[in-house]
């Protein structure tokens, strides 16, 4: 857990907690709907307290602050241990080896040694996987009804995950993998988890335990079966596997198995959210769908995309990545830990204070993006913002490993599914956002009608919800 307690006041402003309960009740309400406090802390300047004059946990906003933090990753280190877990555990071996907990010279082995699994040779070998995982998916696709899109691009992504990370074809293994992964996921970031990390039966901090040690054993299982398993594999997996750091070391057993893991919830729920949200946009802005399908029958006709395709669809590229700033699926990246005594924007922050930095916030920060809640894909025809100003895959040395992965992924899957299904969502439908983790769902799902590709544009119906303090149109 980060240090919350025992800091000196500095002279960072914020709000005035409550008296007793106070501190508990900001901590709770920022694991509950961090967007919610990030809306209302941005006002008050570039450097604000969660709690006033308390540097336990401090906002910074805009590009020089994010370039501040993010570009001096030994001083602004991760948090080492973010997760408190009995020694031994799966839980531990993650803290020990997740490349979101470590940092220095063992961040950089582990991350040069997952970089050739996804250098653009490997991107192109993955292609193949994802069209035809894809396709077999959307073939279960129920035209006439309503169903949770979110679900629906959750169930495709693990399906491409699967395959392209472990080698594992869609059945009953990847989706007790899948499942396992979820549940654990689900549980680990709950603020109950968080706030009350007890190993008492019952407690979410006792189940996520459970779940990993289900998800550790079943990872090892599979590791175990691609070493007897013939040397023509083409996975992430197995290239990790084999991949050897500048002394020739390979990756230990328990450092395969946290990476193995790591793949799973960096490469699937992300991409599914993304796709998801991107979907609902479309379906919110009828002329902007009707221009991109145009696109998609001038560059493919009734044929599947292949990645040359892809890179040569302007329109395409442009809408994701409006999506991707609108509504990221990031929407904070993992806190900074002060290594040291230092200050931000001119305020002295003392050593194991916590800062966290909000792409949403630099995505919908007018100065840079004018009307930043309207979903405008053709401003990037003349936006060209800096890495601290549009990050929905983090910056530098700290990026995702697989931000090239999801932006293949995403450019290949989206015209597949718009090559046969038109969304609509029913009136009056509900839309709430809800953070977990740091990844921006959709709180009751995303339901919409599915017909043909083919079926007459309509104007879209009303809906409510706060994620209309996000996006208009």
């Amino acid at each position: 857990m980060p240090q919350l307690f025992g800091f000196d006041k500095v002279e960072i402003r914020g709000p005035k907690p409550l008296p007793i309960i106070g501190t508990m009740l900001s901590l709770y309400k920022l694991l509950d709907d961090p967007v919610q406090v990030m809306t209302e802390l941005r006002p008050h300047g570039e450097v604000v307290a969660l709690i006033d004059q308390s540097p336990a946990m401090v906002f910074v906003f805009g590009a020089e602050r994010n370039r501040e933090i993010l570009s001096q990753p030994a001083l602004f280190k991760h948090d080492e241990d973010l997760i408190k877990a009995p020694p031994g555990s799966a839980m531990d071996t993650m803290r020990r080896y997740g490349m979101v907990n470590i940092n220095g010279d063992l961040h950089k082995r582990e991350r040069r040694l997952m970089q050739p699994a996804f250098q653009k040779s490997a991107l192109d070998g993955y292609a193949t996987d994802i069209i035809a995982t894809t396709r077999t998916m959307l073939e279960g696709w129920k035209l006439g009804e309503v169903s949770m899109v979110d679900d629906l691009c959750r169930e495709v992504t693990l399906a491409m995950a699967m395959k392209c990370f472990y080698g594992l074809d869609i059945g009953e293994e990847a989706h007790s993998l899948g499942h396992l992964a979820a549940e654990w996921g689900k549980t680990l970031v709950a603020p109950t988890t968080i706030l009350l990390p007890l190993n008492i039966p019952g407690l979410g901090y006792w189940k996520s335990l459970k779940f990993g040690e289900e998800v550790v054993a079943y990872l090892r299982s599979i590791i175990q079966k691609k070493r007897h398993l013939e040397a023509d594999q083409r996975d992430v997996m197995w290239m990790i596997m084999n991949a050897r750091d500048d002394q020739g070391e390979l990756f230990t057993e328990d450092e395969l198995i946290v990476q193995a893991a790591a793949l799973f919830f960096a490469g699937h729920e992300t991409t599914a959210i993304t796709l998801a949200w991107t979907l609902m946009l479309l379906e919110r802005h009828p002329a902007i769908h009707t221009a991109l399908m145009d696109e998609i029958e001038t560059a493919l006709g009734d044929r599947e995309p292949k990645p040359d395709d892809v890179m040569q669809m302007d329109l395409l590229d442009r809408v994701i990545k409006e999506s991707m700033r609108i509504l990221p699926a990031v929407p904070f990246l993992f806190m900074r830990v002060c290594a040291e005594d230092t200050s931000v924007g001119g305020y002295a922050m003392p050593k194991n204070s916590n800062i966290m930095i909000s792409p949403l916030a630099a995505h919908h920060d007018a100065t840079r993006y004018p009307e930043p809640k309207r979903f405008l894909p053709d401003r990037w025809l003349n936006t060209t913002p800096s890495p601290y100003e549009y990050m929905p895959f983090g910056v530098g040395s700290r990026a995702c490993i697989g931000m090239l992965f999801a932006e293949r992924a995403l450019r290949l899957m989206l015209p597949m599914i718009l090559q046969r299904f038109r969304f609509s969502m029913p009136a009056g439908t509900r839309i709430d956002r809800l953070t977990r983790g740091n990844i921006l769902h959709p709180r009751h799902g995303l339901p919409m009608r599915l017909d043909p590709a083919s079926s007459p544009a309509q104007p879209p119906a009303p809906i409510i919800g706060d994620i209309q303090e996000l996006l208009e149109y």
